[in-house]
């Protein structure tokens, strides 16, 4: 669509608005569980086993919604899976916040990611209807956002839990949560436009592509390196290094602020190197990260390996994208849709790993499976650029 054939719709402003509180609400989804598994595992008198469970109940409903978006947008319409998501997730957080039951907190989990797998799939695809002219550009501004929220849960905690304790907490959370979920309910949206639905038979005929299943495999240990750092820095601060909740909250901070950073400076530093060669140097930094904060004999020396790891992560997830983006122009809808979705289920195989092999006399064990899925997430990078550079572009999957 052309410049001067688009007129955006009156209200785009203020849905735009509404679109970067529902990101910043969907920042709470991803950083929740470095936030809560402890306090809440104590609280129930969980084992880490059992608090591990946590990121299949967010996680498996996030991937349902991926699949599902595009049929969901047809029968219930963007408002609903936005607005709506925005209030379950509310919801979600003060059940978890009060509930005295494990049975009842799985289920909050899960309600919170079908809440955020809506958020996620109808805003993006919105965006595109508001922006067509110039989606990317919408696109990083609205999902600046969820790093702000990442970047405010696991601060916040840190300066309320010792007061106000995990019932407050979720409490103010899901005030923030019912902004999104009123000023979006109460918005006029635009006709439906793009709508495009998971097609498994598509999805299959990307997989026979061995760049596919690389980019796969990348988003895969990424996601799961991602989730799983965030969910268990905060638990193994506090044993490995007797370092009070509140602090360890705010390294946890650290971390996600160091992604945010780091995808604004790889911004900059795409202009000079290609995407694939930053993914490899990003994942040397990943593992030099992790490597430091396992083996490190001080709590400050090690948060600086977890720091330097957030800052190495935060290029791989957009810049994967923006490669198999490049390579597999006519079926990038279908690319993103499989490599995200098998990224997701990396988000659940690696945090139950390390619950259920969780050692307090060895919390380091947990970093070593972090560093372990970063060396293959750096293998897997390696044949990409060697495939990427000899096949520079793709048309079809």
């Amino acid at each position: 669509m052309s410049d001067s054939s688009f007129v955006p719709v009156s209200n785009r402003n203020r849905l735009t608005a509404g679109l970067c509180s529902s990101s910043f609400v969907y920042g709470f989804v991803v950083a929740l569980l470095g936030v809560v598994e402890k306090p809440l595992g104590d609280t129930l008198q969980l084992t880490t086993e059992q608090t591990s469970n946590f990121a299949l109940f967010i996680n498996f409903p996030v991937l349902l919604m991926l699949f599902s978006t595009g049929i969901l947008l047809q029968k219930i319409g963007k408002k609903v899976m936005i607005a709506g998501g925005a209030f379950l997730i509310g919801m979600s957080l003060v059940v978890i916040g009060q509930t005295g039951s494990y049975a009842i907190a799985c289920l909050a989990f899960a309600i919170l990611g079908f809440g955020g797998g809506g958020i996620n799939g109808a805003a993006n695809t919105m965006i595109h209807d508001l922006y067509p002219e110039n989606p990317s550009r919408a696109l990083n501004l609205v999902n600046t956002f969820f790093g702000v929220g990442a970047i405010f849960l696991p601060f916040v905690g840190a300066a309320m839990l010792a007061t106000l304790g995990l019932s407050g907490l979720t409490i103010i959370a899901m005030c923030l949560c019912m902004f999104p979920a009123i000023y979006l309910g109460l918005s006029k949206f635009p006709p439906p436009g793009i709508s495009e639905r998971f097609e498994f038979a598509a999805a299959k005929k990307a997989l026979s592509s061995l760049l596919v299943v690389l980019f796969s495999a990348i988003m895969f240990f990424y996601i799961a390196l991602e989730f799983s750092t965030g969910m268990w820095s905060n638990r193994f601060f506090q044993v490995a290094h007797g370092v009070e909740s509140s602090v360890a909250l705010y390294y946890v901070a650290g971390y996600w602020l160091m992604l945010f950073i780091g995808r604004l400076v790889s911004a900059r530093l795409l202009n000079n190197v290609s995407g694939s060669k930053l993914l490899i140097f990003a994942a040397i930094g990943s593992c030099l990260g992790l490597a430091v904060q396992a083996t490190a004999s001080t709590a400050l020396l090690s948060v600086a390996g977890l720091w330097l790891t957030g800052l190495c992560f935060a290029p791989i997830f957009p810049t994967t994208l923006g490669v198999a983006g490049t390579q597999f122009k006519d079926t990038v809808g279908t690319v993103f849709g499989v490599t995200i979705g098998i990224g997701i289920i990396g988000s659940m195989v690696l945090p139950k790993l390390i619950g259920n092999t969780w050692d307090d006399a060895d919390p380091a064990k947990a970093i070593w499976f972090l560093f372990g899925f970063a060396v293959l997430l750096f293998v897997t990078q390696i044949f990409v650029h060697i495939k990427v550079s000899k096949a520079p572009v793709e048309a079809e999957a």
